[in-house]
């Protein structure tokens, strides 16, 4: 049997060389012709997702600084494409040093995820509203809560 086999190998090497070869190259079409497209598709839209997310998410951010002329804001915006949502980040800083104010937002909803207000003069005020529960402000939970929100995985 062995010998048989090897005769066989030995007849069709060509024929079994040039197979593989024509297998290789009509897989290579495969993904040229149709999963290369799509991935650019998507690279293309997520790219699109990600500007749209940092215009709605800027106009957001300048509303709320216009209500208020004695906070400083930053804020810093995160299109997350695994959950497909848009959200802001803003940190405020009361003029004078008189407290702190931290807001994650979902852009698309333009809705509070996180809110918290921190006192300088009245500490037994400092708050959180994670989701609707209202809890004492303490950054590094605030920290810990937003992370995921901000991060791409």
């Amino acid at each position: 049997m062995q010998e048989k086999t090897k005769d066989f190998l030995k007849d069709n090497l060509f024929k079994i060389g040039f197979l593989i070869i024509v297998l290789i190259i009509v897989g290579l079409v495969f993904y040229y012709f149709t999963i290369y497209p799509r991935q650019q598709r998507q690279q293309t839209n997520n790219i699109d997702l990600q500007t749209k997310c940092a215009i709605q998410a800027k106009n957001i951010f300048n509303n709320i600084q216009l209500m208020t002329n004695d906070i400083n804001y930053t804020y810093k915006d995160h299109y997350s494409s695994s959950l497909n949502r848009c959200y802001v980040l803003i940190h405020g800083i009361g003029v004078g040093g008189i407290g702190m104010s931290d807001r994650l937002i979902d852009v698309y909803e333009n809705k509070d995820v996180a809110d918290c207000e921190s006192y300088g003069t009245a500490p037994e005020l400092n708050s959180c509203v994670y989701n609707g529960s209202n809890i004492t402000y303490n950054i590094n939970q605030f920290n810990d809560f937003v992370k995921p929100y901000m991060e791409t995985k």
